[in-house]
């Protein structure tokens, strides 16, 4: 229907049948692209100059003048006359008058793009040229310059001539056929597809197309050109209405959403057309049956209006603007231009509105069939739930929440990447896919603590794979990395990428220990798609394009997050010689031990059991709390002397002041 009434619109613009037949060949028996193209230029050229008398000031005065005629004498007496004279007096100035010759020509028309001269396959739809007088004072200097050519306004007018088809006899008239494609993998809803994506593009970039033909006609040959018309003394003469004034208010626009129920028997409807002539286009009737849409007949009835609308539209500015046929700027011609400019506008919102519209309709009733509104956590939870149907247990997707413990040992602590919810406002694990490594089938991981220290670990890894369902319009999310350890517990959390098959790059550790709970909100950053970057980088030269894609390799190399988990006590054992779990219920020496590396950067030499490899495990335990509390009683000396001579500066401050 949107087509149809563009039409319409353009029929009025001087598109006959000939040439819509015409256009249609070049586009589809030709393959040949269309562009719809205005062109404008003005020139302006010095006519005379003249002085005029412009009067300022004017007042008027009456006198009275009386006469007496024959002789006087004692019984005859005199005769006498009265005559009352009228006196104008006016203040007149000489005004030198500068008149300009402005000419103005335009002309819209469609041309084959494959034609460099735009003239083989060039069809004219209207153009005119005109030219008035504009009057000027005070300098002779010319109010525009001599010749302008405005830069062309173009419209690329292929993809509507692409939906109509030509009927098989001549007596039959084209019809549009414009169809979405149901079965195509980009079909998602009436709103979310290719062919009303592009609908949506042509009417947007042709309503952008009137629209600076509208500005053109009301800011530069009204607003700038009419404006400098400036005489000395001004002449009464009829005023037409402003261009700007012109809206499509009076005009029909058929495109609505406009539904009825169908019982099957729905059949076109015959219109009365009497007295409109017949239109370039009608739709086509593969329209289904059962189709809740109108039929064609009341479609037709909707055109037929909007066609009488605009006859009545332009009858109405007959009336108040001169004939295209005098020499003047703004005429009929230059009122309808605007008018259909605004019309198109019109047309367009009113097309989109529609879409939307349905699209939203069709939302609603979604929406009352499930019985809520579906956010991210909702389409997270119906995917978890189905992972659990669809995978086998080893391949299902599992809660990123790990226990950080020694084998047989109750746990240190916990690890989680946590989402949060909106509605709740709780956390809860994101579900990952995972792939265990253990530790002795691989390479040891390299970590670099700096230059000249790397540490080894051959612990058990863990791939995690993690895809995040949200919806275009919603944010990334809300995650943050969680750490929690137990009373009497600690470990080491470091956080950083891999940069390789068997380098782990820290970035930030902490040690976690006693009720420490920590968040690291992880802030995601989304990288283009393979797709994306493809496209993007399409139009590229091939050295950006090299650049591009080593670029990408390195981002795509540094961005994949790692975490890595160091149990202190088994370490602690390992550094200071001691056996296998002995610092398990060593609660007080676990503790000190960590404050003696930890805050007081005790070198383990002086800490750890340098005896005989047989000592039994109590012995050796022994040893080290022996050397444990010689290096706390040495701190414990120190504090309180440096206490001491502390207090005694005091007391001399103290005593200075006194």
């Amino acid at each position: 229907t949107a087509i149809a009434a563009q039409i319409n619109i353009l029929e009025r613009m001087g598109l006959s049948e000939t040439k819509l037949k015409r256009l249609i060949e070049i586009v589809q028996n030709e393959n040949r692209t269309i562009t719809l193209c205005f062109e404008a230029e003005d020139s302006c050229m010095f006519l005379k100059e003249q002085m005029v008398d412009v009067i300022q000031h004017e007042s008027g005065m009456e006198s009275s003048k009386t006469t007496t005629t024959g002789a006087s004498s004692l019984f005859y007496g005199s005769s006498s006359s009265q005559q009352q004279t009228n006196m104008r007096q006016q203040v007149v100035q000489k005004v030198r008058e500068y008149h300009w010759k402005v000419t103005c020509q335009y002309r819209v028309y469609c041309y084959d793009v494959n034609d460099p001269l735009k003239n083989h396959n060039s069809i004219d739809l209207l153009a005119r040229s005109a030219s008035t007088t504009i009057t000027t004072t005070g300098s002779r200097e010319s109010p525009f310059p001599s010749h302008t050519k405005h830069s062309p306004i173009f419209h690329d007018f292929t993809w509507i001539l692409r939906q109509m088809k030509e009927g098989e006899d001549d007596g039959q008239r084209r019809t549009c056929c414009f169809e979405i494609d149901r079965l195509k993998s980009g079909c998602f809803t009436p709103r979310r597809n290719d062919e009303i994506d592009d609908a949506i593009y042509f009417f947007d970039t042709l309503s952008s197309w009137f629209s600076k033909i509208r500005s053109h006609f009301t800011n530069h040959i009204e607003g700038t050109i009419l404006a400098k018309h400036d005489p000395a003394s001004s002449v009464n003469e009829k005023v037409a209405p402003e261009l700007k004034s012109i809206f499509d208010a009076q005009i029909f626009t058929p495109v609505l959403p406009l539904m009825e129920p169908n019982n099957g028997n729905n059949i076109d409807n015959t219109t009365n057309t009497q007295g409109i002539s017949r239109s370039l286009l009608v739709l086509c009737t593969n329209q289904n049956s059962s189709s809740p849409l109108l039929s064609l007949g009341d479609i037709e009835f909707f055109l037929n209006e909007q066609r009488r609308s605009i006859g009545e539209a332009m009858t109405t500015l007959t009336a108040v603007f001169p004939s295209h046929q005098l020499m003047k700027l703004v005429t009929v011609a230059e009122a309808s231009l605007v008018l259909f400019s605004s019309s198109v506008v019109t047309l367009f919102n009113q097309y989109q509105q529609s879409i939307e519209y349905i699209e939203e309709m069709l939302r609603s009733q979604l929406v009352t069939a499930i019985g809520k509104e579906i956010n991210p956590e909702d389409f997270n939870r119906f995917v978890s739930f189905h992972n659990r149907k669809i995978f086998a247990p080893q391949f299902r997707p599992t809660s990123f929440s790990y226990t950080v413990r020694r084998p047989n040992h109750y746990p240190d602590g916990v690890i989680a990447i946590e989402s949060k919810i909106s509605d709740t406002g709780k956390t809860e694990p994101i579900n990952t896919h995972t792939c265990y490594i253990p530790g002795d089938e691989k390479d040891a991981m390299m970590i670099p603590i700096n230059s000249s220290t790397t540490l080894e670990m051959t612990g058990d890894r863990y791939l995690h794979g993690w895809m995040n369902h949200r919806f275009e319009s919603s944010s990334i999310g809300s995650y943050t990395l969680t750490a929690r350890a137990r009373q009497f517990s600690s470990f080491m959390l470091l956080v950083g990428v891999l940069g390789g098959a068997n380098v782990f790059e820290p970035k930030d550790a902490i040690i976690v220990q006693n009720k420490d709970e920590i968040l690291i909100p992880l802030l995601l950053k989304e990288l283009p798609s393979a797709k994306e970057f493809k496209d993007s980088i399409s139009s590229l030269s091939p050295e950006q394009q090299r650049f591009a894609k080593a670029f990408r390799g390195m981002q795509l190399e540094s961005s994949v997050f790692a975490v890595c988990v160091i149990q202190l006590k088994p370490q602690l054992e390992a550094l200071l010689g001691l056996p296998e779990n002995a610092l398990t219920k060593e609660i007080k020496l676990t503790q000190d031990l960590l404050s003696l590396f930890v805050h007081y950067q005790i070198p383990s030499d002086l800490l750890s059991f340098d005896g005989p490899e047989d000592f039994s495990k109590v012995n050796k335990l022994h040893a080290v709390k022996k050397h444990v509390a010689t290096v706390m009683e040495v701190i414990s000396e120190t504090k309180k002397s440096e206490l001491e001579e502390m207090e005694q500066r005091a007391q001399l401050e103290k005593n200075k002041l006194e």
